[in-house]
């Protein structure tokens, strides 16, 4: 009797099969996105530093490390504080200033990391802003969460300083009721300004390790798919 082998899943394990491969292929995606991205800011950490004049045309996001100064005066107030900072192994804030350069949208200001230990009705006491009206430091993109979240609604600041997380552009525009740079000034050290000003433009996660958890994501889909097939596969007469 000749018998012959067929390919037939149920429709049940289609069902089941097509999402979860799905889910590991945008796993493995996210991860390798992610290693490129860490081998580019890698190879901008390299390159030369310039020094720039602050121009509303740097409001783009840029790739390369640009030192800029800038020029105009601080707004005494709102303070913003990027949540869930981490210095030396220890919790805190990103502490942002609002910057009115001389032309164009308004600027965050990166002044540093500050320790915070409280409760969120405990802010951290922040020293109020200087009157400096010449800064330096580096211009970088805003900083982005690794999984981009749904946010709230946006509201108008109401208080100072004020707790946000990973906003963008669009956000701060809204917090601020005005336009805001997409980018920001990582303030250079200087005895004027609060908080710990370490920067580093290296990733703090190396490339190496998001390729790693790419390449686990895409062989698990592998061995799904493997097994799909092979517990599908039935013998006919």
């Amino acid at each position: 009797m000749n018998t012959r082998r067929g390919f037939r899943p149920p429709l049940w394990t289609w069902l089941a099969y097509l999402p979860l491969m799905a889910l590991l292929l945008t796993l493995g995606g996210w991860q390798l996105s992610r290693g490129l991205t860490k081998v580019e800011l890698n190879e901008d950490a390299e390159r030369p530093q310039a020094m720039q004049d602050w121009s509303a045309t740097l409001a783009p996001q840029i790739t390369p490390p640009l030192t800029v100064q800038l020029r105009g005066r601080y707004r005494p107030e709102p303070l913003l504080l990027l949540d869930n900072q981490s210095h030396a192994r220890k919790p805190g804030v990103h502490v942002w200033a609002v910057f009115e350069p001389a032309s164009g949208p308004l600027v965050i200001v990166n002044q540093g990391w500050l320790p915070w230990h409280g409760g969120r009705d405990a802010l951290p006491g922040v020293p109020p802003v200087s009157d400096a009206r010449e800064l330096e430091g580096l211009w970088r993109p805003l900083p982005r969460a690794g999984i981009a979240l749904a946010q709230a609604p946006c509201a108008p600041v109401t208080r100072s300083p004020a707790l946000v997380l990973y906003p963008t552009a669009e956000t701060l525009a809204c917090l601020l009721e005005e336009p805001v740079a997409d980018g920001m000034l990582l303030l250079a050290p200087d005895a004027r300004h609060p908080g710990v000003r370490q920067w580093s433009l290296t990733a703090a996660v190396p490339a190496t390790r998001h390729f790693g958890y790419a390449a686990q994501w895409f062989m698990f889909s592998a061995v799904l798919t493997f097994f799909f097939v092979w517990l599908n596969v039935r013998t006919r007469a």
